[in-house]
């Protein structure tokens, strides 16, 4: 049986005169080097490490500034924290936390502008961060945009509804548009999810008290002394409304 005949792989070719000539083709030479291309490999595969491990670095350090910046924050330390966060945005341009603490230690300058575009910024890579859209709902509802604020009190009332910060600063909002009822409801609801949350009884109790809900504003009232024995505010709120239940 006869074999077919295999493709010429000689790397040489017969002359006129008989003398062989060496043809390398770029093929040939790549045939005949595939010895090298484990060693090739290995400069790139370290290169590539390295890489990461830069990554890794950069990232922990960007962490580690906002760490500090949160710290420096707590203690009054304003200008030191806003360099710690800057230094993070500087190694992650589009670090969440970073521009959030960023935004807020502008707010407390009164540099609302500032804080605004760091909040923005924030919410515009994570637009599910309701932590954010709680920031940039305080921060419009002070500038007398009430109606923005109470999209970003929504917003972060329906990421987190167990939140019941969320629902508080959206109950204020509501009353501040003098939609008592719903003002009511939102309050309800963060005490509810926190029984404890002192401000929480006693907004729902002075608000209950406008509206002639007279019993229920006093037992938020009584609520809030017991959570706080010592808070003035209550005290004096639970006598006037106290007060009110005497009256013909």
């Amino acid at each position: 049986m006869l074999e077919p005949s295999k493709p010429d792989t000689s790397d040489e070719l017969q002359t006129d005169n008989g003398d062989s000539q060496s043809t390398r083709t770029p093929e040939s030479l790549w045939r005949n080097a595939w010895w090298l291309a484990p060693m090739l490999a290995i400069p790139l595969l370290i290169g590539g490490y390295f890489v990461v491990l830069r990554s890794g670095t950069d990232q922990s350090t960007a962490e580690l500034n906002v760490a500090i910046g949160k710290t420096l924050a707590k203690k009054g330390e304003w200008n030191r924290a806003m360099d710690r966060f800057e230094k993070a945005l500087r190694i992650d341009p589009r670090h969440v936390e970073a521009h959030f603490h960023l935004g807020y230690a502008w707010e407390r300058l009164g540099r609302a502008d500032k804080a605004l575009t760091h909040y923005n910024e924030a919410l515009s890579s994570d637009p599910d961060n309701a932590e954010g859209h709680a920031y940039l709902g305080s921060l419009l509802s002070g500038q007398g945009e009430l109606d923005q604020a109470a999209e970003h009190f929504e917003r972060a009332a329906q990421i987190e509804p167990a939140n019941a910060l969320a629902h508080f600063n959206l109950g204020s909002l509501r009353e501040q548009q003098g939609k008592p009822e719903q003002a009511i409801a939102e309050y309800q609801e963060a005490v509810r999810i926190q029984p404890d949350f002192l401000d929480g009884h006693k907004n729902l109790g002075s608000l209950l008290a406008t509206q002639e809900r007279i019993p229920e504003a006093v037992a938020h009232f009584e609520q809030a002394l017991r959570i706080d024995p010592n808070d003035a505010t209550a005290r004096e709120k639970l006598a006037q409304t106290r007060a009110l239940l005497k009256q013909p």
